[in-house]
């Protein structure tokens, strides 16, 4: 029996959450000055990238996070840190849901 990871139905979907959180820590570190100046720029140049990534994500593909069960707020904020991991995974359940035509 395989033990399923909270709040996703997938390990890849942690996995790759983790490492969104992992560029935005970077990022975040980098800016704050507490990487080495060669890894700095970089990580913050990666992170800015991701960022306005998943706003691109965001303004394409609002209408699917209307399907997040909690406050819309919440599900704009999950949108920016993880871009598709948050929405496609609404689609997916909203397809589930449908019954086919």
């Amino acid at each position: 029996m395989t033990r399923r990871l909270p709040f996703t139905r997938e390990p890849w979907n942690f996995l790759m959450r983790a490492g969104c959180i992992g560029v935005y820590a970077a990022g975040f570190s980098g800016a704050a000055g507490l990487l080495p100046r060669p890894f700095a720029a970089p990580a913050v140049g990666i992170a800015l990238f991701v960022l306005g990534a998943h706003t691109i994500e965001l303004a394409v593909l609002r209408r699917h996070l209307g399907l997040y069960q909690g406050p819309a707020a919440k599900s704009v904020a999950l949108a920016l840190l993880f871009g598709s991991l948050h929405w496609f995974p609404l689609l997916e359940l909203q397809r589930t849901r449908e019954p086919p035509a």
